[in-house]
This record gives structure tokens, C-alpha cells and sequence, in this order.
């Protein structure tokens, strides 16, 4: 189990070190504050491009690897990590087999064989929740899920077209700190920026671009 909680560490660390910009305050900050996700965008979704997955609920986004993690690891220390990580319980215990919950959103089976527990289970990764502090927020025909990092948030802007969801994000911090005034505010290298209503309007049309598109499928 040290192994599944270390994929979940890795991928968190690679999702921060990727975000170039962030602010300090949830964006944009005039917007109305949204308390869940609209029922219109929940459902399940595919990647058009790597063919993970994503299921957007009411409170939570949460992604799936296309590949499935592989198990292969002694008992007891599955046990002992299963003890120690918050939100994964056994939820059935059988003569041959446990059924593992992950933070109440799947279910993933593993066999005994012998002394050790084996088993191909699909993480989880919980990539949006308001109950960690996530804010969502909404302007014009578009959403902007806000995500907390150690600097802030850092910001998708997500538009659902038919059945087409596209998520936009600012690649590049010269693209925003090349507004001086927020340069002049702010950290120069792009975390915690304070754009007024003016400047994030400027961000809004000319900084976002689109990083990911995916197919609803049900």
C-alpha cells in the first residue's frame, strides 16, 4: 500500500510543480461564489487526447489514470497503511478477498493469496473539492474552478459546449506579469498574483489556453 500512497503523493507534486501562475485571492474575485458544481456538468467524462477520465458530482471532480495500478504487496502492510491514510477504509472483508473505499467515491477489490493481497485497482485522484478549500466560481457562460495551492489558487476556466467539456489554463506567468501593475503588486515569477477587475477581465480574453478537451459519455 506504500506504493498506491506514494503515486497519489507523486501526482499531486507533479500537478503543483506544473502550475505556473496563481493568485491570491479566488478568481475572478467579482464573481458570484458558486456552492456546488451545476447538475448540467456532472456526469463522466474521456480525454480526448490520452483517454483517462475524469466524473465531475456535486462537490467533487476526480480523476482516473487509463492505466490501472497493479498490487502485488504483503498483508500486513497494506493493512497498516489502509489504517493510517484518512478516507480509504475496508468497507467487506471476505475468506479470499478485502473491498478498499476510497474517499467514499469507488469501490476496488483486492485478492489473499497466501501472506500477500494482489489486485488491479483504479485510483481515484481527487483533482477539485470544496471540502478542501477549492472555490468555484462563475462569470458569463464559463466556470472557473479555483483550486488551493500553497500561494493561493491556481485557476481553470472549464466550458461545457454539447457534450465537448474544454478546460483552459494560463500556460505561460510572462503572459499575466506583463501587466505592470500586477507585476508591480505581486510576485514577478507568477504566484499570488492581485489583479483588479479590470486586469483579470484582460486575462480572462487573452491568457487562457485550452490544455485539455473531453467527451461526456455518460
Amino acid at each position: 500500500m506504500q506504493k498506491l500512497t506514494y503515486s497519489l503523493v507523486i501526482l499531486l507534486i507533479i500537478c503543483s510543480c506544473n502550475e505556473k501562475v496563481s493568485f491570491e485571492k479566488a478568481q475572478p474575485a467579482h464573481a458570484k461564489q458558486l456552492g456546488q458544481i451545476p447538475t448540467l456538468y456532472h456526469g463522466n467524462y474521456i480525454d480526448l487526447e490520452d483517454s483517462s477520465s475524469v466524473k465531475i458530482m456535486n462537490n467533487m471532480i476526480v480523476q482516473y489514470e487509463k492505466e490501472p495500478f497493479i498490487i502485488a504487496e504483503p498483508i500486513d502492510s497494506i493493512l497498516v497503511e489502509i489504517d493510517l491514510e484518512p478516507g480509504i477504509d475496508i468497507v467487506t472483508r471476505g475468506t479470499d478477498f478485502i473491498e478498499i473505499n476510497f474517499w467514499g467515491i469507488s469501490k476496488e477489490k483486492l485478492e489473499f493469496r497466501n501472506d500477500s493481497l494482489f489486485g488491479s485497482i483504479n485510483i481515484p485522484q481527487v483533482i477539485f473539492s470544496f471540502e478542501e478549500g477549492d472555490i468555484l466560481k462563475e462569470k458569463s457562460d464559463c466556470y472557473f474552478f479555483n483550486v488551493k495551492c500553497e500561494s493561493g489558487y491556481y485557476l481553470r476556466k472549464v466550458k461545457l459546449d454539447e457534450d465537448v467539456l474544454t478546460v483552459s489554463k494560463i500556460e505561460r506567468a510572462e503572459d499575466v506579469v506583463s501587466l505592470s501593475s500586477i507585476s508591480r503588486n505581486s510576485d514577478r515569477k507568477g504566484k499570488g498574483l492581485k489583479p483588479n477587475k479590470r486586469q483579470f477581465n484582460r486575462i480572462n480574453r487573452n491568457s487562457f489556453n485550452i490544455s485539455r478537451e473531453f467527451k461526456k459519455v455518460e
